[in-house]
């Protein structure tokens, strides 16, 4: 059997997305990401939550690529 979908593998085929997680969305220049943060002030990419097509072809917010936050005051 094939299965195909969107969500991760591991919310089909387990419990589903745990309550406590660290993923959050945020806008950087005007593009919706979801990130997951890490200590330092920085945060990996998770996915791209954008509807315009050029923004998936920018390497700035490919998954995977760290992102630096500045102190919120």
């Amino acid at each position: 059997m094939i299965h195909y979908s969107v969500m991760p593998a591991e919310w089909t085929w387990l419990s589903g997305p745990s309550a406590k997680s660290t993923v959050e969305e945020c806008v950087i220049d005007g593009v919706k990401l979801q990130i997951r943060r890490t200590d330092r002030g920085e945060a990996v990419i998770e996915r791209l939550l954008s509807a315009n097509p050029a923004d998936y072809l920018n390497p700035r917010f490919q998954p995977g690529r760290k992102v630096t936050f500045a102190p919120e005051i």
